[in-house]
Protein backbone atom coordinates (compact mmCIF):
# COMPACT_ATOMS: atom_id res chain seq x y z
CA UNK A 1 0.00 0.00 0.00
CA UNK A 2 1.48 3.31 -1.00
CA UNK A 3 1.27 6.28 1.27
CA UNK A 4 -1.34 8.89 0.43
CA UNK A 5 0.31 11.43 2.71
CA UNK A 6 2.73 14.04 1.47
CA UNK A 7 5.11 16.07 3.57
CA UNK A 8 4.58 19.80 3.76
CA UNK A 9 7.38 21.89 2.35
CA UNK A 10 6.84 24.13 5.39
CA UNK A 11 8.11 21.37 7.69
CA UNK A 12 11.62 21.69 9.09
CA UNK A 13 13.29 18.41 10.05
CA UNK A 14 16.04 17.88 12.60
CA UNK A 15 17.63 14.76 14.03
CA UNK A 16 19.68 14.60 17.21
CA UNK A 17 21.95 11.64 17.86
CA UNK A 18 21.61 10.72 21.52
CA UNK A 19 22.19 7.80 23.81
CA UNK A 20 19.01 6.41 25.36
CA UNK A 21 19.88 7.71 28.82
CA UNK A 22 20.42 11.24 27.42
CA UNK A 23 16.89 11.58 26.04
CA UNK A 24 15.09 12.89 29.16
CA UNK A 25 17.59 15.71 29.79
CA UNK A 26 17.80 16.51 26.07
CA UNK A 27 14.01 16.77 25.88
CA UNK A 28 13.91 19.25 28.76
CA UNK A 29 16.69 21.36 27.23
CA UNK A 30 15.05 21.22 23.81
CA UNK A 31 11.67 22.34 25.11
CA UNK A 32 13.36 25.23 26.94
CA UNK A 33 15.13 26.25 23.74
CA UNK A 34 12.26 25.80 21.30
CA UNK A 35 9.37 27.02 23.50
CA UNK A 36 6.76 25.32 21.33
CA UNK A 37 3.30 26.85 21.21
CA UNK A 38 1.90 23.34 20.86
CA UNK A 39 3.81 20.08 20.67
CA UNK A 40 3.16 16.36 20.39
CA UNK A 41 5.92 14.12 21.73
CA UNK A 42 5.70 10.62 20.28
CA UNK A 43 7.02 7.58 22.13
CA UNK A 44 6.87 3.88 21.24
CA UNK A 45 5.15 2.53 24.33
CA UNK A 46 2.47 3.55 26.77
CA UNK A 47 5.02 3.29 29.58
CA UNK A 48 7.37 5.72 27.82
CA UNK A 49 4.46 8.11 27.31
CA UNK A 50 3.59 7.94 31.02
CA UNK A 51 7.25 8.43 32.05
CA UNK A 52 7.73 11.44 29.77
CA UNK A 53 4.44 12.98 30.87
CA UNK A 54 5.29 12.49 34.55
CA UNK A 55 8.78 13.96 34.12
CA UNK A 56 7.48 17.07 32.34
CA UNK A 57 4.57 17.51 34.73
CA UNK A 58 6.96 17.31 37.70
CA UNK A 59 8.89 20.20 36.10
CA UNK A 60 5.72 22.31 36.01
CA UNK A 61 5.08 21.94 32.29
CA UNK A 62 1.51 21.93 30.95
CA UNK A 63 1.34 18.37 29.61
CA UNK A 64 -0.89 15.32 29.40
CA UNK A 65 -0.90 11.98 27.60
CA UNK A 66 -2.71 10.08 24.89
CA UNK A 67 -2.41 6.34 24.35
CA UNK A 68 -4.49 3.25 23.68
CA UNK A 69 -4.45 2.13 27.32
CA UNK A 70 -6.62 5.07 28.35
CA UNK A 71 -10.38 5.16 28.45
CA UNK A 72 -11.83 6.74 25.32
CA UNK A 73 -13.47 9.51 27.37
CA UNK A 74 -10.10 10.40 28.92
CA UNK A 75 -8.42 10.48 25.49
CA UNK A 76 -11.17 12.72 24.14
CA UNK A 77 -10.90 15.05 27.15
CA UNK A 78 -7.12 15.36 26.73
CA UNK A 79 -7.54 16.05 23.00
CA UNK A 80 -10.14 18.72 23.78
CA UNK A 81 -7.81 20.37 26.30
CA UNK A 82 -4.96 20.28 23.77
CA UNK A 83 -7.11 21.78 20.99
CA UNK A 84 -8.30 24.55 23.32
CA UNK A 85 -4.74 25.36 24.37
CA UNK A 86 -5.19 24.27 27.99
CA UNK A 87 -2.29 21.91 27.33
CA UNK A 88 0.75 22.96 25.32
CA UNK A 89 2.33 19.53 25.18
CA UNK A 90 0.80 16.14 24.56
CA UNK A 91 2.80 12.92 24.94
CA UNK A 92 1.42 10.17 22.76
CA UNK A 93 1.85 6.77 21.23
CA UNK A 94 1.04 6.33 17.57
CA UNK A 95 -2.67 6.25 18.44
CA UNK A 96 -2.44 10.02 17.81
CA UNK A 97 -0.49 9.79 14.56
CA UNK A 98 -3.42 8.87 12.33
CA UNK A 99 -6.85 10.31 11.85
CA UNK A 100 -6.80 12.99 14.53
CA UNK A 101 -7.32 16.48 13.20
CA UNK A 102 -5.51 19.03 15.33
CA UNK A 103 -4.71 22.46 13.92
CA UNK A 104 -1.76 24.63 14.89
CA UNK A 105 0.66 21.98 16.18
CA UNK A 106 4.00 23.76 15.89
CA UNK A 107 6.32 20.92 16.94
CA UNK A 108 6.47 17.16 16.62
CA UNK A 109 9.13 15.42 18.68
CA UNK A 110 9.93 11.79 17.96
CA UNK A 111 11.30 10.87 21.38
CA UNK A 112 11.45 7.33 20.05
CA UNK A 113 11.92 6.71 16.35
CA UNK A 114 8.89 4.94 14.86
CA UNK A 115 9.15 1.24 14.04
CA UNK A 116 7.73 1.78 10.54
CA UNK A 117 9.01 4.38 8.16
CA UNK A 118 5.47 5.29 7.06
CA UNK A 119 4.61 6.08 10.67
CA UNK A 120 7.09 8.97 10.57
CA UNK A 121 5.02 10.58 7.82
CA UNK A 122 1.82 10.14 9.82
CA UNK A 123 3.40 11.53 12.97
CA UNK A 124 4.77 14.66 11.36
CA UNK A 125 1.49 15.11 9.47
CA UNK A 126 0.05 16.55 12.68
CA UNK A 127 2.05 19.74 12.01
CA UNK A 128 2.62 22.22 9.15
CA UNK A 129 -1.01 22.17 8.07
CA UNK A 130 -2.84 24.78 6.04
CA UNK A 131 0.36 26.43 4.80
CA UNK A 132 1.68 26.91 8.32
CA UNK A 133 5.22 25.97 9.21
CA UNK A 134 6.17 23.24 11.63
CA UNK A 135 9.18 21.57 13.17
CA UNK A 136 9.85 17.84 13.41
CA UNK A 137 12.62 16.78 15.77
CA UNK A 138 13.75 13.17 16.07
CA UNK A 139 15.92 11.67 18.76
CA UNK A 140 18.07 9.00 17.13
CA UNK A 141 19.69 6.61 19.58
CA UNK A 142 22.39 4.03 19.01
CA UNK A 143 19.57 1.53 18.37
CA UNK A 144 17.93 3.62 15.66
CA UNK A 145 20.58 3.87 12.95
CA UNK A 146 18.88 1.24 10.80
CA UNK A 147 15.50 3.01 11.24
CA UNK A 148 17.00 6.31 10.18
CA UNK A 149 18.62 4.66 7.16
CA UNK A 150 15.30 2.98 6.19
CA UNK A 151 13.49 6.29 6.56
CA UNK A 152 16.01 8.12 4.39
CA UNK A 153 15.85 5.39 1.72
CA UNK A 154 12.04 5.37 1.80
CA UNK A 155 11.87 9.12 1.40
CA UNK A 156 14.39 9.08 -1.45
CA UNK A 157 12.19 6.55 -3.29
CA UNK A 158 9.14 8.80 -2.86
CA UNK A 159 10.12 12.21 -4.25
CA UNK A 160 6.89 13.81 -3.07
CA UNK A 161 7.82 12.84 0.48
CA UNK A 162 11.52 13.63 0.45
CA UNK A 163 12.91 14.90 3.71
CA UNK A 164 16.42 15.89 4.47
CA UNK A 165 17.30 15.38 8.10
CA UNK A 166 19.52 18.36 7.80
CA UNK A 167 20.91 18.75 11.28
CA UNK A 168 22.48 15.79 13.00
CA UNK A 169 24.08 17.06 16.17
CA UNK A 170 24.89 15.74 19.59
CA UNK A 171 23.42 16.51 22.99
CA UNK A 172 26.21 19.06 23.53
CA UNK A 173 24.50 21.38 21.05
CA UNK A 174 21.24 21.15 22.98
CA UNK A 175 23.03 21.90 26.25
CA UNK A 176 24.68 24.95 24.72
CA UNK A 177 21.30 26.50 23.97
CA UNK A 178 20.07 29.26 26.25
CA UNK A 179 17.46 27.86 28.61
CA UNK A 180 14.09 29.53 28.94
CA UNK A 181 11.33 28.31 31.23
CA UNK A 182 8.56 26.24 29.65
CA UNK A 183 5.13 26.50 31.26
Amino acid sequence: IESQTSVSEQMHHYAYRLKEHEKPQALLKLLCRELPESCIIFAKTQEHVREICRMLYDKGISVDQLHGGMLQEDRLENMKDFRLGKLRILTATDVAARGIDIQDVTHIINYDMPNKKETYIHRIGRSARLDRSGTAISFVSQYDDFRLQELEEYLDENPDERIYLNKQVSIRHIHQAKERPVK
